[in-house]
């Protein structure tokens, strides 16, 4: 008996060691549920919905933006209104509205070129609404002799006055052309002050409150 379990031992190691190696792929089984995490990745739409949310910005930009006064300069909406205006209609601008009283839109006065009256040109968010013929007669003789451009006018007679744009005119005082300038006071509080600068020299002939 003895001697047949001796003999019966080696194959006894070998039928465990067999059953050790055939349960191992075991293992491996659990691997394959590894692919599972790629899945999730896949699961990863979440970006469409910052795609879709983008375009939403887009028409927010169409929607008409108030014009702002701009403490001490011609705001870029004034600039944009000037550019526009005579884009539509060439000629020389004898005079310039700003838009906080008419919903953003700009009045832009433009005398043609050998024209005997001057053009209104409205203008909002840098695009022409319409134009109608201006009423004011000095217009023609008011141009004569100018040099000064609107811009430049008002850009001297914040140099002299504090505040906000309000309008600026071309007219003919004492036989000058003459820039005629409305700028309101930083409290608002106040009535309009008024530079009047020579469209000829660029001097500042009257400052009054």
């Amino acid at each position: 008996m003895n001697t047949s379990l001796r003999l019966m031992a080696p194959f006894a190691i070998a039928a465990l060691a067999l059953a050790a190696c055939t349960s191992a792929p075991s293992a491996p089984s659990g691997d394959s549920s590894a692919p599972a995490a790629p899945a999730q990745s896949a699961a990863q739409p979440a970006p469409q919905g910052d795609d879709q949310a983008a375009p939403q910005s887009t028409p927010g930009t169409q929607t008409p933006a108030p014009t702002q006064a701009v403490m001490g300069a011609l705001p870029d909406a004034g600039v944009g209104a000037i550019a526009a205006a005579l884009a539509t209609q060439p000629g020389t601008v004898v005079g310039l509205d700003d838009g906080i009283d008419d919903n953003g839109e700009w009045e832009v006065d433009i005398l043609p070129d050998g024209a005997n009256k001057a053009v209104e040109v409205k203008v909002l968010n840098g695009q022409v609404t319409g134009t109608q013929p201006d009423t004011d007669d000095d217009d023609v003789l008011s141009v004569q002799g100018m040099t000064v451009p609107i811009e430049a006018a008002i850009t001297k007679a914040f140099t002299m006055l504090q505040g906000t744009f309000d309008s600026a005119d071309l007219e003919m005082l004492n036989g000058v052309p003459t820039w005629v300038i409305d700028i309101d006071p930083p409290n608002m509080a106040d009535d309009d002050q008024k530079v009047q600068i020579n469209a000829v020299t660029g001097e500042a002939v009257l400052v009054a409150d």
